[in-house]
């Protein structure tokens, strides 16, 4: 058994001679990101009809990636091409899987919610801890989810102040239970 598949080693060991047997190819493959769209036949609803086996295998070159957006994708297809990953890329290493939730998740049948300029001019960050329970539920499988950070800024609302929360310390700290991403 490969030392980094050894569960009974520790985690920096594991890393270590994980990363010691990685190509520059295959380590800057994992700061790559794909879209299901790129190897998927897609029903005229948009949903992922089956996987195109051959064009993943062409753009992935028998590499893992760092992540792959789901878009459409049923949990049986996600296992799928889970299962592809872990046992048809050279070192095994699983997809991310991952999603954007600017305001609610990127799906058709998900909740979509007002953006953030919106859920910011409330000042009610009980609503965010609401809208963030509800995307983090519809969510759930996933490794990550991108969204923005919701901001106060002293004395004005803008959209692309980020740092807006870092001034007013009294708004931050209700809003942190959403654990967004800062995404700008």
């Amino acid at each position: 058994m490969e030392k980094y598949k050894n569960d009974a080693l520790s985690v920096d060991e594991r890393v270590a001679d994980l990363i010691s047997k990685m190509t520059l190819d295959e380590k800057i493959k994992q700061t790559d990101q794909f879209y299901t769209n790129d190897f998927t036949q897609r029903t005229p609803n948009g949903r992922i009809e089956k996987i195109q086996w051959d064009r993943l295998k062409e753009s992935t070159q028998g590499m893992s990636v760092g992540s792959v957006q789901l878009r459409g994708a049923s949990p049986k297809l996600a296992n799928e091409l889970q299962r592809y990953a872990v046992e048809h890329t050279r070192l095994g290493i699983p997809f991310l899987f991952s999603e954007e939730a600017l305001h609610g998740l990127f799906d058709q049948y998900a909740t979509c919610f007002p953006q953030q300029i919106g859920l910011a001019g409330t000042f009610e960050p009980e609503l965010g801890r609401q809208m963030g329970r509800a995307i983090a539920a519809e969510a759930r499988g996933l490794w990550w989810v991108i969204m923005l950070q919701t901001c106060f800024s002293q004395g004005s609302l803008r959209l692309h102040d980020f740092d807006g929360m870092r001034r007013r310390p009294d708004l931050r700290k209700p809003y942190q239970i959403l654990g967004v991403a800062r995404h700008n």
